[in-house]
């Protein structure tokens, strides 16, 4: 577990600077999870559902 940043040197220098933005970096979201959340989606919900219909029936007849 990481200290409170309260707890931690009071000085400021380079080194402490970049090991405090890459810790914060790193608790936020992926920057790739965010750019699909974001993405417009380009079929309704209703056409996905029968586009996965249509795979698993498809899948179903090559097993018989």
């Amino acid at each position: 577990m990481t200290k409170h940043i309260l707890d931690r040197p009071r000085r400021m220098s380079k080194s402490w600077l970049g090991r405090a933005v890459s810790i914060e970096k790193g608790t936020g979201p992926d920057s790739a999870s965010l750019t699909l959340q974001r993405r417009k989606r380009l079929a309704s919900p209703k056409r996905r559902v029968a586009h996965f219909l249509r795979i698993d029936r498809q899948k179903e007849n090559r097993a018989d």
